[in-house]
């Protein structure tokens, strides 16, 4: 049974990833089971995402689950504009 939990990452440009989900959807092409299911445009948006900075950002979304953005940026120490951004990032990177 597969781990709906686990993430395989890709790297692809973005008129590639495009390209691939605009194919996939107009059903000229499947999604292979072993193929990534999250991609990123590069090594350094991996990086940007999976910073240390963000993994703090859910650890404390994770443990302390305050109530709204603006009481989540407080507890960080954030602007809530950075703090939404980062969050909306992620969101994007996360969901395949």
């Amino acid at each position: 049974m597969p781990d709906h939990h686990q993430r395989k990452v890709g790297i692809a440009t973005v008129q590639e990833q495009r390209a691939r989900s605009l194919a996939i959807a107009a059903g000229t092409r499947t999604r292979d089971a072993d193929e990534p299911n999250v991609w990123f445009p590069s090594i350094t948006a991996i990086a940007r995402v999976l910073s240390d900075e963000n993994m703090a950002l859910l650890k404390v979304v994770r443990d302390q689950q305050p109530d709204s953005m603006d009481t989540l940026a407080k507890v960080v120490g954030k602007h809530t504009p950075n703090v939404s951004r980062s969050l909306h990032t992620m969101a994007e990177m996360a969901v395949p």
